[in-house]
């Protein structure tokens, strides 16, 4: 997920490309709400850090109390380190613009939980 539509797509498309089954939302709220109605288990979110309205990191929380299941793997534009992410965020961060190898090794990666 990132509030870029243009990024989304571009996401998307390479996710797609990897044959991954790919549902997209604008923001947190739209993403919680995509997970509660699913009719298969979600196995992984890949969301941007920085969002409106609900951060990736308040996202994440939010998914370990509502549906301790799903995977989460962070990106931004922004480095790790300006992030400030602790340890185990920083092994589940992708940083902005993503290459398709490492979107491919980071997403099986997170889906092994080996992130």
């Amino acid at each position: 997920m990132d509030d870029d539509p243009k990024v989304r797509a571009s996401i998307r498309a390479l996710l797609e490309k990897l044959d991954y089954h790919v549902v997209e939302a604008a923001d947190a709220d739209a993403a919680l709400a995509l997970i509660a109605s699913a009719r298969t288990p979600t196995d992984l979110v890949l969301t941007d850090i920085v969002l409106q309205g609900m951060s990736g990191r308040e996202l994440a929380v939010r998914l370990s109390i509502e549906h301790p299941g799903v995977r989460l793997l962070l990106m931004s534009g922004y480095s790790a380190a300006t992030m400030q992410l602790k340890e185990g965020e920083v092994a589940k961060f992708l940083h902005k613009p993503i290459a398709l190898e490492a979107l491919a090794a980071r997403v099986a990666a997170a889906l092994r939980d080996e992130t």
